[in-house]
């Protein structure tokens, strides 16, 4: 029993080698490990702040100073009271008297 052992052993092995033999087509066996290369990617670039812009504004100088609005102020209330405000646009005239030139006394408002 162990010779028809052996000899259906060998049988079986030489009908697939022929097998093979008879075929003879491309056979392809790949092995994939799927580990990634590593990567190298530059840097992402750095912004800096620039500085604030800061300009010095220039000496101011103040060398008048008018005293005298008050008196002006009250003059222009005087005038306006007396309604010499009438005389001075022509309120009074018509446009055929502007060659006749009215002189007033100076009060000293004017």
């Amino acid at each position: 029993m162990k010779k028809l052992l052996t000899l259906a052993a060998g049988l079986v092995a030489g009908t697939t080698l022929m097998m093979s033999a008879a075929y003879a087509g491309p056979v392809h066996v790949d092995l994939n490990i799927g580990i990634p290369l590593p990567v190298f990617v530059q840097p992402a670039p750095v912004y800096y702040q620039p500085e604030p812009v800061y300009v010095q504004p220039r000496a101011v100088y103040y060398g008048y100073r008018d005293y005298g609005w008050y008196q002006r102020q009250r003059r222009e209330h005087e005038w306006h009271d007396r309604r010499e405000w009438q005389e001075h646009h022509g309120y009074d005239r018509d446009y055929r008297d502007e060659r006749r030139v009215e002189h007033h006394e100076d009060r000293g408002y004017h």
